[in-house]
């Protein structure tokens, strides 16, 4: 057994539980969606995209864009 494997997990750092999921609270918190697909088989539909190559979110940008500018047209 090495080294690793003996430490308590509490005390395991790890970025999921010392960095993802705070942010993920904190987003939450301000009121913001939270998608946390972690334990889940993910596919680009369960985050509004098309495919994982986009960095964006389309739909939501687009409503977003909408919202605070109403003179936009479509095009």
């Amino acid at each position: 057994m090495t080294h690793r494997d003996r430490t308590p997990k509490h005390i395991k750092l790890d970025e999921r539980h010392h960095v993802e999921l705070p942010l993920l609270k904190q987003l939450d918190g301000l009121g913001w969606d939270v998608i946390d697909l972690t334990d889940k088989k993910q596919t680009p539909a369960d985050t509004d995209r098309d495919s994982f190559t986009d960095v964006i979110l389309p739909k939501v940008l687009r409503s977003s864009l909408t919202k605070i500018n109403p003179l936009l047209e479509e095009d």
